[in-house]
């Protein structure tokens, strides 16, 4: 983790530009510019810099955003309550999408090429192009979903849902391609086991075979998927959310890195990379845990 967080806190400080000259303007004064790198702290040398931060993070201090008039900490927070029920909403329709097509390639063989096809179209088409499309299609043309903002926070639940309801789709119909095609990979491997065959020896149908037996044995090299998903999926916000124009941690860290809010980018990168490591610690396990090679050993 010292490791992560030496390479973002060099990676900002090498950006081209002066934060003290884009936060105050080229027509600035240099006593004024002078003062403000004093205040950021710029003038100190890099590893007190870095020092100060790390001394900062564990303090949970993350600093004051000179751009919002706000702390970085309450920012943030405000910004979650919009990208986590994204995220959230997100990774669910993607589990139920892959679910289904994997369900249906593997019970109906004779649909098994045309999801095959859709699979590999989905996956080459990027996301922003999707969010084009819905858009166009579903919030102009049609009318029928709001085709980007956001609410205030006195409007209802359902309301809230709507205006997450194309992001969201954008976000997981590709992710659900992906993890459909690992799925259904696994699935077919497992049903060609000794387990499975046994199991048809006792009389068991296709789709009993699958839902008691074969099911659960494919889903480790689907839940290794799903974490690195992860890291796709935060960046996918990053773009989404500024295509639909939705104020959550997306939009924010964009309108940082244009600004170089210091306090607000090295925060924010630090918190994807939790994010991703968190989500990847509790997958694995989970993986190990369901596992059934595991429980046999431990059934010993």
């Amino acid at each position: 983790m010292l490791s992560f967080s030496l390479v973002v806190f060099v990676v900002i400080r090498v950006i081209p530009g002066d934060a003290a000259t884009l936060i105050l303007g080229i027509q600035a004064d240099d006593s004024s510019l002078e003062q403000l790198r004093t205040e950021l702290g710029l003038n100190k040398p890099f590893i007190n810099q870095y020092a100060q931060w790390l001394y900062n993070i564990i303090h949970l201090d993350f600093g004051h955003s000179r751009l919002h008039g706000v702390s970085v900490k309450q920012l943030i927070k405000e910004r979650l309550e919009v990208s986590i029920p994204l995220a959230f909403l997100s990774f669910v329709t993607m589990c139920i999408i892959a679910f289904s097509l994997t369900l249906l390639a593997t019970l109906y063989k004779n649909i098994a090429s045309c999801i095959n096809v859709y699979n590999f179209s989905i996956i080459a088409l990027p996301n922003f192009i999707l969010a084009f499309v819905f858009i166009y299609y579903f919030g102009l043309y049609y009318m029928i979903l709001p085709a980007g903002g956001y609410p205030d926070q006195e409007a209802s639940l359902y309301i809230k849902l709507t205006h997450l309801i194309l992001p969201s789709l954008t976000l997981s119909i590709t992710q659900a391609a992906i993890t459909t095609r690992i799925w259904q990979a696994s699935l077919h491997k497992n049903m060609q086991s000794n387990y499975v065959l046994l199991a048809r020896a006792k009389g068991l149908n296709t789709r009993q075979v699958i839902l008691r037996h074969a099911l659960r044995s494919s889903l480790n090299p689907v839940l290794g998927i799903l974490g690195l998903q992860t890291a796709f999926l935060l960046s996918g916000i990053i773009i989404i959310e500024n295509i639909f124009a939705l104020p959550g941690i997306g939009t924010l860290l964009v309108k940082s890195v244009y600004s170089r809010d210091l306090d607000i980018l090295q925060n924010l990168i630090m918190l994807f990379i939790l994010t991703v490591l968190f989500i990847n610690l509790i997958v694995d396990l989970i993986n190990v845990r369901i596992d059934p090679r595991n429980q046999a050993f431990e059934d010993r």
